[in-house]
């Protein structure tokens, strides 16, 4: 199984823009991977696709 996690900066709504770009071009989106830096306040999430 092919899965892409790109690292995605910015607003709310500009996620919303990419993450429907990225299922555009064949991706769908699996699930969020949330890392923590030491502790939940400093953390970072990654959308996780995988290929239809």
């Amino acid at each position: 199984m092919a899965i892409y996690t790109p690292k995605i900066s910015g607003s709310a709504d500009e996620w919303a823009e990419i993450i429907a770009a990225i299922e555009a071009e064949g991706w769908a989106l699996e699930h969020w991977s949330v890392w923590a830096h030491g502790n939940l306040m400093d953390a970072d999430a990654y959308p996780v696709f995988r290929a239809r």
